[in-house]
């Protein structure tokens, strides 16, 4: 409506006063559209009360969990107590094979005691080398909170650039990547089938970590204080509210404006809700914006 009305008054003051002339006729065309969206930007980034101003109303659709994701069993799917072994690595393997096919994966750490930082290795080492998942979403157990509590997130590659930061886990990760590559073609055991073929490198990871840290019994539990140690520097903690009003600093478009990564978490009372895409939520506030034009 404010576009109609300041494009209807150039017009107007064009046919009687001559004015803005064809030299400037596109400059004034742009000014008016800039006049006319500032209002919606205002509503959009929160500046304004709320999304009904200036005679203009945003509606947001609400925020919901669309992208494809999957929960990480405990300890990467072992039993707990059961040492990383030749026998006990298909397991592992299973379950890294059902995290790729996802685009989040969500590692629930709980009290402390479901997951060793061997297992996470393994588990963002062949994330980050087959780009799958695109995400590692944390919970934990948090006293008066309960279960299910948001930590943070990152991508895999930034998780596994924290983790190699610790020496003894970074030479078991190179030995086993040497291995890797050294070998001509890998052994009769790992050439069981197409589809295990292409997770050699992480088969070879969790051998090489079974030996070096569990089976001795030289395994870290990855609790909270040592989760926020180790990925502190990489872990988005900033979440959507599912039910924040909108335009406020929690809601969902906020979030979105706000930053640059591939998606946001939300939440509800800290909880975890799910994952949001930016891409999917850029699109609906474009289309907000569009239809208050209308």
């Amino acid at each position: 409506m404010i576009l109609v009305c300041l494009l209807a008054v150039a017009a107007v003051l064009r046919a009687t006063a001559g004015w803005p002339s064809d030299k400037h006729e596109n400059l004034v065309l742009i000014g008016i559209l800039i006049l006319a969206l500032i209002p919606i930007f205002l509503v959009v980034l929160g500046t304004a009360s709320s999304v009904q101003a200036f005679g203009l109303r945003l509606q947001f659709p609400e925020a919901r969990h669309e992208v494809r994701e999957v929960a990480v069993s405990p300890s990467m799917g072992l039993l707990p107590g059961i040492a990383l072994i030749d026998s006990s690595t298909a397991e592992i393997i299973e379950t890294l094979r059902n995290a790729t096919r996802n685009e989040v994966a969500v590692v629930d750490i709980e009290d402390g005691t479901a997951w060793w930082e061997s297992r996470l290795l393994v588990l963002c080492a062949g994330a980050a080398r087959l780009q799958r998942p695109k995400a590692i979403v944390f919970l934990a157990t948090m006293g008066d909170s309960g279960p299910g509590v948001y930590r943070g997130w990152a991508p895999p590659a930034d998780l596994l650039g924290q983790l190699l930061a610790r020496p003894d886990l970074a030479s078991a990760y190179h030995r086993a990547m040497l291995k890797y590559r050294q070998a001509q073609e890998p052994p009769a055991s790992l050439r069981t089938d197409h589809e295990r073929y292409s997770f050699i490198p992480e088969r070879l990871l969790a051998a090489e970590v079974g030996q070096e840290f569990e089976v001795h019994g030289n395994q870290r539990l990855v609790t909270v204080a040592r989760l926020d140690e180790l990925f502190e520097p990489v872990l988005r903690r900033a979440a959507a509210d599912v039910d924040a009003t909108p335009g406020t600093s929690e809601s969902w478009e906020q979030r979105i404006l706000s930053t640059e990564d591939a998606f946001v978490a939300l939440t509800r009372c800290g909880r975890y809700q799910g994952m949001f895409s930016r891409e999917k939520g850029v699109n609906d506030i474009l289309r907000a914006i569009l239809k208050a034009q209308t």
